[in-house]
């Protein structure tokens, strides 16, 4: 087969058509060919995922004392596709705009007492992605609720998760229903 220049103009569908199928999801560092208005530019794969993304959870209870607004300390990392959370928060080392969800559920709650989740970013509290729950029953109820945002981070801005309760006593984050996740938006 003869060799084919590849032009600014285009090219025919035979000069990129390969005898090898990928297998696999492409790495960050793979690269297409995109035409930007007739000019051929190269594209990584990087600039299209939904990375970085994070999904972290508690390996254990946490206790949160009565009246007290309390950093969840998140310790274990279901996956964390950048390495962008660490000691409690995610800093994405990206700039872009991110959707995260925080969830949480605690028991031990009567009549009118609450349980609020919430963000944080850079260390003040945002004025969205709150959830706060009040109980209306007399028995030993469990609360669970959770919070999302859609926030524009800078490379170096942070997420935390932040919570509160007040049932008279210290009480329990559950772990098996606390977790925070997120993910990087494309297209946006």
């Amino acid at each position: 087969m003869a060799q084919t220049k590849i032009k600014a103009g285009g090219f025919d569908a035979d000069v990129i058509t390969g005898t090898t199928a990928l297998a696999a999801q492409p790495a960050s560092t793979d690269e297409i060919i995109i035409s930007d208005g007739g000019t051929l530019k190269r594209l990584d794969f990087d600039h299209v995922f939904a990375t970085p993304s994070f999904r972290v959870i508690l390996s254990g209870n946490q206790s949160i004392d009565n009246n007290t607004y309390t950093k969840v300390t998140f310790d274990s990392e279901t996956w964390d596709s950048s390495g962008t959370f660490a000691s409690n928060k995610f800093t994405p080392a990206v700039a872009g705009k991110y959707f995260i969800v925080f969830g949480a559920r605690m028991s031990g709650f009567t009549d009118a007492e609450e349980f609020q989740i919430y963000f944080k970013k850079n260390g003040s509290n945002l004025n969205f992605g709150y959830s706060k729950i009040v109980s209306a029953g007399t028995n030993a109820l469990f609360l669970a609720q959770q919070a999302t945002i859609i926030e524009s981070l800078d490379d170096d801005d942070y997420i935390e998760g932040w919570t509160y309760q007040n049932t008279g006593a210290a009480a329990n984050i559950d772990a098996t229903y606390t977790y925070m996740a997120g993910f990087k938006l494309i297209g946006v």
